[in-house]
């Protein structure tokens, strides 16, 4: 049966699936897209409050597969993420 394996119903969205069935990556549009909300809502901060506020939100929300993803995301060229991304991401441990 399709998205059943030993026993362990896992999604079919095309997302890597990991042991459990929790999907291990987002989907990069899905990633954008919220990590661009997130900078979005930090935005009208004076800018250096946005990037720790930005970087914040994702240190403290993010699992950590979730930030090693946009991390990555970012070094290979970052396609569409709003301006203060790079740098608060940059903050991330």
């Amino acid at each position: 049966m399709p998205g059943v394996e030993s026993g362990i119903a896992t999604r079919t969205t095309g997302a890597d699936v990991d042991f459990t069935g929790r999907t291990a990556l987002m989907e990069p549009s899905v990633m954008v897209h919220k990590a661009n909300q997130i900078a979005i809502f930090f935005a009208s901060y004076p800018r250096e409050e946005a990037v720790a506020g930005f970087a914040d939100h994702l240190q403290k929300f993010w699992e950590p597969r979730m930030r090693r993803q946009i991390i990555e995301y970012v070094h290979d060229g970052g396609v569409g993420l709003h301006e203060i991304i790079p740098d608060g991401v940059a903050r991330l441990k």
